[in-house]
């Protein structure tokens, strides 16, 4: 609408971000069109309260591009093309494998240093030291055996 009444404001916000999401039209975009939205938005002294721009912006954060849960109504997608869905499936797996590979990566302990020596250099190292214990204590662990 041309203004956004007072008592209206949040629903109509809520429902223009929705519609942004389900769109999956690019954040940076969709913050312009809010901020154009909350600028139609009566202030005092017309209305009861001031409506913060941040409170709109806020509507774009409460699902994910793509996923306004309650703005697609039922059967929406049988009206998209089969190559989108496909399209949109695709993109949907290859996030939640990237974020899988980020979350792995960043679980696995660090990995020791490579060793770059020639194979001269290597094989005039000196000797590892025997086991304390063949099999169960290395040389340089320390073992308490309580009796």
């Amino acid at each position: 609408p041309e203004v956004i009444k007072d008592g209206a404001r949040d629903t109509i916000l809520f429902e223009y971000a929705s519609s942004l999401l389900a769109r999956e039209i690019p954040r940076h975009e969709a913050e312009t069109l809010m901020r154009s939205a909350w600028d139609r938005c009566e202030q005092p002294p017309k209305a009861k309260d001031t409506y913060p721009v941040d409170k709109a912006l806020a509507k774009l954060n409460r699902y994910e591009p793509g996923r306004s849960e309650g703005y697609e109504k039922q059967g929406a997608n049988e009206d998209k093309p089969f190559d989108m869905l496909v399209i949109s499936e695709v993109r949907k797996i290859q996030v939640r494998e990237r974020a899988r590979e980020i979350v792995d990566a960043a679980k696995r302990p660090p990995t020791e240093p490579f060793d770059a020596g020639t194979l001269a250099e290597i094989l005039a190292r000196p000797a590892d030291p025997p086991a304390r214990i063949q099999g169960l204590v290395p040389w340089e662990a320390s073992t308490l055996i309580p009796a």
